[in-house]
């Protein structure tokens, strides 16, 4: 119950801030990127979005390999 009530309340506050941010864009082209990526995964079911997670963040491409660079933290196997 804790772990849910938290996942929660920040998916709650982070959900609003990026809300805000996506309208407070003035460029019309970068807001509709912003609100397709971030409603993308409202659409896709999740394990394409898995996939695709898999696909960017794997150590050879430049997301992976910046967290691997950076902090030291391979994310996938």
């Amino acid at each position: 119950m804790r772990t849910a009530s938290l996942s929660i309340l920040i998916t709650f506050f982070l959900g609003i801030f990026a809300a805000w941010g996506v309208m407070s864009i003035k460029n019309r082209l970068w807001r509709f990127v912003w609100d397709g990526i971030l409603t993308l995964p409202l659409v896709l079911p999740p394990t394409v979005v898995g996939y695709f997670l898999l696909r960017l963040l794997g150590p050879k491409r430049v997301l992976g390999m910046w967290f691997l660079n950076v902090f030291d933290l391979r994310l996938t196997m």
